[in-house]
């Protein structure tokens, strides 16, 4: 967990996202963070996901994917921001957006922070109104000496609002 931090809201097109700055207490400091965020949209409105790490230790592969109410969404694009080297596009199946980096030839650790990639999601005309979850799933990471890193996991909260 992360301590409370400052609250910082982005609106636009008829979306609202809330991201939290927040400071790492000393047990966290041992694993890949993932920035939070939240957000509010109306139907037929588009949104994007950051998805960020604020702390990097040292990783040459990495595993991860989200997952989405298809009721409710549709993914629009996924864009590697190239801070890993690596990015397999491999597509999504409608309920999940797999997200994954193989530098497979680096012999030193990247250690890079900031926006690995952005999510652009459509929210669907006849979505219900209410809360709706994005959720982070980390899959794995490994260092350039083949040990596997440990890594925190997160949820966007998607409000759907008239």
């Amino acid at each position: 967990e992360t301590s409370t931090g400052t609250d910082v809201v982005v609106e636009y097109m008829g979306c609202r996202a809330t991201y939290r700055i927040s400071v790492l207490p000393e047990d966290m400091t041992n694993k890949l963070q993932f920035e939070k965020a939240s957000f509010v949209c109306t139907p037929g409105g588009e949104f994007e996901i950051a998805v960020a790490l604020k702390n990097n230790l040292g990783i040459t592969t990495l595993g991860a994917h989200l997952e989405y109410d298809n009721n409710a969404f549709e993914v629009i694009e996924v864009k590697d921001e190239k801070i890993l080297a690596g990015f397999q596009n491999i597509g999504n199946d409608g309920l999940t957006v797999p997200l994954l980096w193989m530098d497979i030839s680096a012999t030193e650790n990247n250690t890079e922070i900031g926006t690995l990639a952005t999510v652009k999601f459509r929210a669907k005309e006849d979505a219900s109104i209410g809360s709706k979850k994005i959720k982070l799933v980390f899959d794995g990471a490994t260092n350039a000496a083949g040990e596997k890193v440990l890594a925190s996991k997160e949820t966007y909260p998607c409000g759907m609002e008239k």
